[in-house]
């Protein structure tokens, strides 16, 4: 099972199995869109990316400013 199989698409693959092979196969399926989600909320938002490009851009103007004053 990959991360991009959805639980229709399980649920089809998982058609002609007994039914408790039916129930692991939705199981997982759930699962693996659990996990998605998950990473999916962890991700940074756009503030974090925000603050992070502000930083660079203050590091680099302050390196850029400390090499031309050392010349």
């Amino acid at each position: 099972m990959h991360a991009s199989d959805t639980v229709d698409e399980q649920l089809e693959l998982a058609a002609d199995l007994p039914p408790w092979e039916k129930l692991a196969s939705k199981a997982r399926a759930l699962k693996v869109m659990e996990e998605a989600n998950k990473i999916i909320e962890d991700f940074p938002t756009w503030e974090y990316w925000v603050f992070f490009l502000l930083f660079m851009t203050e590091f680099f103007l302050a390196v850029y400013v400390s090499i031309n004053l050392l010349k």
